[in-house]
This record gives C-alpha cells, sequence and structure tokens, in this order.
C-alpha cells in the first residue's frame, strides 16, 4: 500500500518548482488528499487556508490558525452559533500575508462569556471562505 507520494513539477505562474504530495487516505474507497506547496512552505498568490484551532475542545480559549496569500488580503475572521447567530467577530481589516494565529477567549462582542456547545468559526477573504466547527466546553 502506498502512503504517499511526492513529484516536483514546473509552475510558470509561480517560477518555481512546486512539490505535489499525495496521501492516499482510503485506498479501498478511492479517496485521497492532494496538497500542493511550494518548498518554502508559502502558498500561492491566490489561495487563503483556515488551518484549525487548537486546543478543540476548549475551556477557556482557543487558537486559530490561518494563513493568507503573500501581498496579504483583507479578511473577516468571526465566531458564529450552530444557528448562525454572530457571537464574535476576532478580526476584521488587512492583514499581511503568511501564517496568522487569532485567540477566541469564549467571549461574546459584547464581553459576556459564550454558553458551552459548539461554534463555527469563519475565514473570509483572500477569494475564499472557509468555516470549520470547534466546541466550547463549559
Amino acid at each position: 500500500m502506498k502512503l504517499f507520494h511526492a513529484r516536483p513539477r514546473p509552475n510558470r505562474a509561480f517560477a518555481a518548482c512546486l512539490l505535489t504530495l499525495t496521501l492516499v487516505l482510503a485506498p479501498c474507497a478511492g479517496a485521497e488528499v492532494v496538497f500542493t506547496t511550494d518548498f518554502n512552505g508559502a502558498l500561492p498568490a491566490e489561495i487563503t487556508a483556515l488551518r484549525g484551532n487548537a486546543p478543540n475542545p476548549f475551556n477557556p480559549s482557543t487558537r486559530i490558525y490561518y494563513e493568507l496569500p503573500e501581498g496579504g488580503a483583507r479578511v473577516i475572521l468571526s465566531v458564529v452559533d450552530l444557528a448562525g447567530r454572530q457571537v464574535r467577530t476576532l478580526f476584521e481589516g488587512a492583514q499581511a500575508g503568511g501564517p496568522q494565529v487569532a485567540l477566541w477567549d469564549g467571549t461574546t462582542d459584547s464581553g459576556l462569556a459564550a454558553p458551552g456547545g459548539v461554534y463555527v468559526y469563519r475565514l473570509t477573504g483572500g477569494g475564499i471562505d472557509e468555516a470549520r466547527k470547534m466546541v466550547l466546553l463549559k
């Protein structure tokens, strides 16, 4: 069973050699995940990535990791409940490119403690709209 495959390939748009890694998650189902990055770990200009949060589940706070394209982007990072109601805006504005981290301390925009439960954090900007779930334990 082949777990991963790596091969370099030229890419004129970035004037660099990209390395494509393919990790086969479920070979019997034919599912695979392909992640493409250049050798220094930077993302191509049009890609913004929401990386995840840690710890998850959490109490009282968690860090949300994301990466913005080279040159930066105008982004909004927000937390909503499962009903889609705004709980907290963690960041809104222009940010430099590269890895970023935001801290959510489990409070709402009004400064009150958010109740325990499942929340969704959403990153909008840089040409992408991504969301992931996190669990606040009380």
